[in-house]
């Protein structure tokens, strides 16, 4: 399964174990990760870094290095989503052009993402030149509020599902870039599990990367309709 929230799943792992049923994760991780069999993850600091790198070149490019940015994050996943806040504010935060104007919960919910992007639009003046979000849902969300904003704002977030993927293949007027976990990486702790049940030994952690992707690069990274066919 993959944890929401590394203090709430805990007490899963807990039963699964007292249950003798093993437990495999990926994408997120638990307090105190020794209840855990296998997990699969990436370097959530490493990738949100990433983003932010594409964001300051996207900045220079396109802004003349000069950005009011804000970050809709999520703290109930301090590991996953808040690395990755953090390694995005680091990283665009080196361009000394740019202000992180906010950092606030999106809720991880479109609709949490839509009234929290209208709120910081409103006490900026529409002035927010760019926005992370740490799901598609919140990315979203932004982008219908910069949208009825009238606002000219980029919106970059974490995706893997079709919509987001769709969005960028037609050159989505907001949604300009989503740091993508290729979901067959993930799948692969599958494989890993089904090593463990043939009595074969599984490492406690395997590591896959996901990486920002554009309109122009999306076909190069990952055969995006094949995946979401399998899942028809």
């Amino acid at each position: 399964f993959s944890p929401c929230d590394p203090a709430a799943c805990a007490s899963a792992v807990e039963a699964a174990n007292e249950a003798g049923i093993p437990v495999f994760t990926y994408d997120g991780t638990v307090e105190d990760n020794s209840g855990i069999t296998s997990g699969m993850y990436s370097d959530f600091y490493s990738d949100g870094y990433d983003a932010g790198t594409w964001a300051k070149e996207y900045i220079e490019e396109n802004l003349d290095g000069q950005a009011n940015v804000a970050i809709l994050d999520y703290p109930a996943s301090p590991i996953v989503c808040g690395e990755r806040s953090d390694g995005f504010q680091d990283a665009v935060e080196e361009l000394e052009g740019v202000t992180v104007a906010a950092r606030q919960d999106g809720k991880a919910t479109r609709t949490g993402g839509m009234e929290v992007m209208e709120n910081i639009l409103t006490a900026n003046n529409n002035d927010i030149d760019l926005v992370f979000a740490i799901n598609y849902e919140s990315g979203a969300g932004a982008a219908a509020a910069i949208e009825a904003a009238g606002a000219d704002t980029a919106v970059v977030c974490v995706g893997w599902g079709e919509e987001a993927l769709q969005k960028l293949e037609d050159n989505d007027p907001y949604i300009k870039g989503i740091l993508l976990g290729d979901p067959s990486d993930q799948a692969e702790i599958v494989n890993v599990a089904k090593d463990y049940l043939d009595g074969k030994e599984v490492a406690k952690e395997t590591s896959y990367s996901y990486y920002m992707v554009t309109s122009e690069t999306l076909d190069e990274k990952i055969d995006w309709r094949y995946i979401i066919g399998l899942r028809g």
